[in-house]
């Protein structure tokens, strides 16, 4: 049932590549939709790396621009692509994906120092407003968060 799921996005968006995988995941620059046909919720997460591709979503600059294509794609997920094919948008399945990045945001900007959160100042660059710890972070959302002040 999946794969002739992928079959019909196969059909209705020949511009995008769908490609099995151990996760999903949108990659702009193959072009590629990759999906894990096993996985729980397999439809909604499928369609939801089908609005960041027709979103036109690629990178991002600071994290909370990361939160908010996430968001994006969840809100075209809901109100377009799930309706378009007849798909049951559950919304606690997307908070609770919607709360893996919130909560990796909030972790990245606590300071290592006094743990008040921090701003943003670029890329992986925070501070503190209470002390005027400077950190940075490492870049993987699947990796465990390192902070080193400067």
């Amino acid at each position: 049932m999946n794969i002739d799921f992928v079959k019909t996005l196969r059909k209705d968006f020949p511009q995008f590549i769908f490609k099995e995988n151990d996760d999903f995941h949108w990659s702009k620059q193959k072009n590629t939709i990759f999906f894990n046909p096993e996985s729980t919720h397999f439809h909604l997460l499928i369609l939801h790396e089908l609005a960041h591709a027709l979103l036109g979503h690629e990178t991002f600059n600071l994290d909370i621009e990361l939160l908010q294509m996430e968001t994006e794609a969840w809100e075209f997920t809901k109100n377009n692509l799930a309706t378009q094919y007849g798909i049951c948008f559950d919304s606690n399945i997307s908070e609770r994906k919607l709360d893996t990045y919130r909560d990796w945001i909030h972790k990245r900007s606590l300071c290592p120092n006094c743990t008040v959160n921090g701003f943003q100042k670029s890329d992986l660059s925070y501070k503190c407003p209470a002390c005027g710890t400077t950190w940075t972070v490492n870049d993987s959302r699947f990796k465990s968060l390192r902070r080193v002040k400067k």
